[in-house]
């Protein structure tokens, strides 16, 4: 069952596994033959997915999902990882692209505590708006306490309201969403990566891989002790040539070769 840690609300999840899953899946985990390598591990594996340019095509396309995303969450699954999809996403981020419809600044303090709230949940290449979808929602940290919230029309609730639409829009089945339950500036936000994987290592989780965009997602993602081999980038695909920052594995493109020559190659969790 998914989760969302910011509320401890559980949201639905269907798990569907492709072919090449359902392949990892059947795999034998028995112990491998004397002098030979494990063939599967007892410990409790999870694989760290930021989203804005890593699940999405690009930062300055945020709800254009990248090809091959579901197919990345299920393939791990099907190895018996959790796949947890831990985002820095603030409030500006959102605003920032004209993805939400919202109030004019000049009436704010006239804006009711409810009030329905258009999310675009699906964009073209050209950063274009294709499909919206509209709902009631509550703002509970509006106030005249919260500017800065107002200003950018969304508050740390509603950013991970629209995340989760998302996702479940998209058909998306990670095991966890996080996101951050307080508002934060993006120079907060590696801190607030570490600060979560720390509690899962706590928790007596082992992060073998962390996927990313960008340097700030590598600082966290080698603070915490996920291996070399394991930092696996993205190339935003509308604005870089390459991969940002010193990945050890880059996509291109698409996660479906990458899912075929390195993630079919992982050590599965025994069943």
């Amino acid at each position: 069952m998914r989760k969302s840690v910011m509320v401890g609300k559980p949201i639905g999840r269907t798990l569907v596994l492709g072919a090449l899953a359902l392949v990892l899946s059947a795999m034998s985990c028995e112990p491998g033959a004397e002098g030979s390598g494990p063939t599967c591990t007892d410990e409790r594996r999870a694989v760290i997915v930021d989203l804005d340019g890593t699940m999405t095509d690009d930062l300055i396309a945020p709800w254009a999902l990248r090809d091959g995303t579901a197919e990345l969450i299920e393939a791990y699954q099907g190895l018996g990882y959790e796949v947890i999809v831990l985002t820095g996403r603030w409030v500006g981020d959102l605003s920032g692209f004209g993805g939400i419809s919202a109030v004019d600044v000049a009436d704010f303090f006239d804006w009711p505590l409810c009030q329905e709230i258009c999310a675009c949940v699906w964009w073209d290449l050209s950063g274009n708006c294709t499909k919206r979808i509209c709902e009631d929602v509550c703002a509970p940290a509006l106030s005249l306490f919260d500017l800065t919230d107002i200003i950018t029309f969304a508050t740390p609730e509603f950013v991970r309201w629209v995340t989760e639409l998302w996702i479940d829009w998209n058909g998306l089945t990670p095991d966890e969403v996080i996101t951050s339950p307080t508002f934060i500036f993006p120079v907060e936000i590696i801190d607030f990566k570490i600060e979560v994987m720390q509690s899962l290592i706590d928790e007596g989780v082992v992060l073998t891989h962390g996927y990313g965009d960008d340097l700030a997602d590598i600082v966290a993602y080698e603070a915490v002790g996920i291996p070399a081999d394991g930092l696996v980038g993205a190339r935003r695909l509308l604005t870089e040539s390459d991969c940002l920052g010193d990945f050890t594995h880059c996509v291109a493109d698409g996660f479906g070769p990458h899912i075929e020559s390195y993630v079919s190659e992982q050590l599965p969790v025994c069943d």
